[in-house]
């Protein structure tokens, strides 16, 4: 591996990790090795114990002060902090970190040592940033990716055939990690950690209006809070409306779950069934305390999902509202929200999917049709297939 950073500062050493799937012979850097990133701090001791050596070294007389010293000294000592992340992404930031201060110049006064360090405090951050909005599950477990999913390639493919090209479509929702198209919008844009990485702003402060007055297409997949959807479906109205008026050529593709009621199956049968179910339940058993949080839980889920109700409502109402699709849940998927440091990249969903399509311009001139056909078959799932590559590479290595 390599390392970056002097002898005074902090340091970040690298080295390349080979996955166990993996069945490639070389020695080159692929998609099936991991990058490990090793921070190593430089020596910081307290104040408090820079006096205490201080006095000690003016009155010190004895071989029992220079022990206590030594061993102050090691229970001080820093530990080195190991994160792991898919050498694919590794190059995937490194260009993007590249392209971002391309037009600046802001690196070029560097030496090739300090924009390695540069661009590997960088990675650290961002990798510990992100990990926390799972509770910091990812960095251990890989729980919790489902924060950061996102949409299949071909997916995008389909947005930019039907609505004008890549070069004029913007993620709304997005991270350095998962973004596709080159301009996206994330949580923590610039002058924070992902504007190292090329962030646009974020959805709700862009860097300039300019970023939706004109034409083009966005795509939308947020955090599944009620809070943040609410907010996201009145700023796409009130930008429909500026669009309108301008007679721009402008497309919100929204990807969120399915709220109930929305399909043709009656909600209202639905609730009475699950009543019923419920009943029978509770004449069968008595209510133990697994049965108390199932009830909690699903208390939470109505709250959440009512909540989430208000916003999916006003969008499929919408007069800018071109089409909603459905994707049953279990026949589509997802890629993994942490798929920079698991093995496996893609997801099924659990969850019906909505996709909904709101244009400043009607619908003329697109086959609706083919568009749904072509959608539903980038969305199918590729988790089984990606599966099963697996366990015939590892076969094949077992041989």
């Amino acid at each position: 591996g390599g390392g970056s950073g002097g002898g005074n500062v902090d340091k970040i050493l690298v080295e390349w990790l080979k996955d166990d799937g993996d069945d490639s012979s070389d020695e080159s850097p692929c998609s099936h090795e991991l990058c490990s990133l090793v921070y190593v701090p430089k020596k910081r001791v307290p104040k408090k114990i820079k006096s205490m050596r201080a006095s000690e070294n003016t009155i010190r007389s004895t071989t029992e002060g220079s022990k206590e010293d030594d061993t102050t000294s090691n229970q001080h000592k820093p530990k080195p902090f190991v994160i792991k992340l898919n050498a694919s992404h590794y190059h995937k930031l490194r260009g993007m970190f590249d392209a971002s201060y391309s037009s600046t110049n802001a690196t070029s006064s560097m030496t090739k040592e300090q924009s390695a360090h540069a661009f590997h405090a960088a990675v650290f951050a961002i990798v510990i940033r992100y990990s926390s909005l799972s509770g910091g599950q990812l960095l251990n477990d890989f729980r919790g990716g489902g924060m950061q999913g996102a949409v299949h390639e071909g997916v995008f493919d389909s947005f930019s055939k039907y609505f004008g090209g890549s070069d004029s479509g913007t993620e709304c929702f997005a991270s350095p990690f998962n973004s596709t198209l080159s301009r996206f919008f994330s949580a923590f844009p610039s002058p924070d950690i992902d504007g190292h990485f090329g962030s646009h702003g974020d959805f709700f402060h862009p860097t300039s209006e300019f970023m939706f007055l004109r034409d083009g297409w966005y795509e939308l997949n947020p955090p599944f809070s009620p809070g943040v959807m609410n907010r996201m479906a009145h700023q796409i109205g009130e930008l429909l409306e500026k669009s309108s008026k301008e007679e721009l050529d402008v497309t919100f593709v929204v990807i969120v779950p399915t709220v109930r009621g929305s399909t043709n199956t009656d909600y209202q049968d639905e609730k009475q069934k699950k009543k019923k179910k419920k009943k029978s339940k509770k004449q069968k058993h008595s209510v133990d305390n697994k049965g108390s949080n199932e009830e909690s839980s699903n208390t939470v889920n109505n709250t959440v999902h009512q909540a989430a109700s208000l916003s999916f409502s006003q969008m499929i109402n919408s007069p800018y509202c071109r089409s909603h699709i459905i994707l049953p849940a279990r026949e589509h998927g997802y890629i993994e929200g942490g798929q920079h440091l698991r093995p496996t990249k893609f997801k099924e969903s659990q969850l019906s999917t909505s996709v909904i399509v709101l244009r400043s311009k009607s619908w003329e001139g697109i086959n609706a049709e083919l568009f749904e056909k072509e959608l539903r078959e980038a969305f199918a799932s590729r988790h089984a297939m990606e599966i099963e590559e697996r366990k015939t590479r590892s076969k094949g290595n077992a041989v």
